[in-house]
């Protein structure tokens, strides 16, 4: 029996997938496992706006937030800033371990400690700078909800969620009837790597040097002068 569309003050789960063949065929696997044709719709521009509401509430639950420093860091530029001080941390106790070998008239292991510290130091306090620069996002990457195809369950039952997270989306998002975002149930992330964190630290990196060979100029796309 298929499921029955709910009243209309039910929640919603919208999905979005990288074109608009897989939503269809999203679509169908949702079909054949009950769901009613009427509560399933694909590429309805409330279902961007919702897609959009989900991604931008969750960059703001996972975002670093300190108050008392007046810093807010979305989840891609707060993994550049780990991996960035991971790296500068390294580098600048290499660095500063290479100028304890100069005699500056001090024992070699006293050297050593203060070099050290210092180039560590150093090499942290530039990661702070760069790290969350390099590795958030640029003003031309638009979300999914823009360059692919969204599809919306009008109904959040247990069979929609279970189908929808075996037909591969980009993400998935749970929201009221008015587009209230509630939470994200699944995101498939480019920065994430299921090596654990080093995979994370050198996916961030990679991601990082790509945005430099890119650089900062915007040109907005047709569309949008």
């Amino acid at each position: 029996m298929a499921d029955t569309i709910p009243a209309p003050d039910a929640e919603r789960l919208v999905a979005v997938y990288a074109d608009r063949a897989r939503a269809e065929r999203a679509r169908d696997v949702l079909l054949d496992a009950g769901i009613d044709p009427q509560a399933v719709v694909i590429d309805e521009p409330l279902a961007r706006v919702a897609s959009l509401k989900g991604e931008q509430h969750q960059e703001l639950s996972e975002a670093w937030v300190v108050p008392n420093a007046g810093v807010v860091y979305p989840k891609e530029a707060a993994r550049g800033l780990v991996a960035y001080s991971v790296l500068g941390a390294l580098v600048g106790g290499v660095l500063g371990g290479g100028l304890a070998l100069v005699d500056f008239g001090f024992s070699f292991l006293l050297q050593l400690v203060v070099m050290s510290t210092v180039g560590v130091t150093f090499g942290l306090a530039v990661a702070m700078v760069i790290g969350p620069a390099m590795a958030a996002r640029r003003p031309a990457e638009e979300p999914p909800a823009v360059t692919g195809s969204v599809l919306m369950v009008k109904q959040d039952a247990p069979t929609a969620r279970s189908v929808l997270a075996r037909t591969s989306p980009i993400r998935i998002d749970r929201l009221t009837a008015d587009g209230i975002p509630l939470e994200t149930i699944a995101v498939d992330e480019p920065g994430a790597d299921a090596s654990g964190p080093v995979g994370e630290i050198a996916g961030t990196m990679g991601e990082a040097i790509a945005n430099l060979e890119e650089g900062d100029d915007y040109t907005p796309p047709p569309s949008r002068r």
